[in-house]
């Protein structure tokens, strides 16, 4: 009676990151009356934040395997 993490789709995704963790955004993918963003975009996002930047992934035993299914290796 769990969630199926590895069944699961990507709808969107908050990412905090920053030296202070002063940036969050909500990037939506798959929401209802919503401008979404493509998974390549957010993908794009995503590698754009260089990797000496701390970056907080919340609930990551659920959100990676999440991300690794929708994104593949980032």
């Amino acid at each position: 009676l769990g969630v199926d993490v590895f069944g699961s789709e990507l709808t969107g995704m908050g990412l905090t990151f920053g030296p202070n963790n002063q940036f969050t955004f909500y990037l939506p993918v798959d929401h209802k009356d919503t401008e979404n963003l493509s998974k390549s975009q957010v993908l794009e996002f995503i590698r754009s934040i260089p990797r000496t930047v701390p970056i907080v992934v919340h609930n990551a035993g659920f959100e990676i395997p999440v991300l690794w299914n929708s994104l593949g290796a980032i």
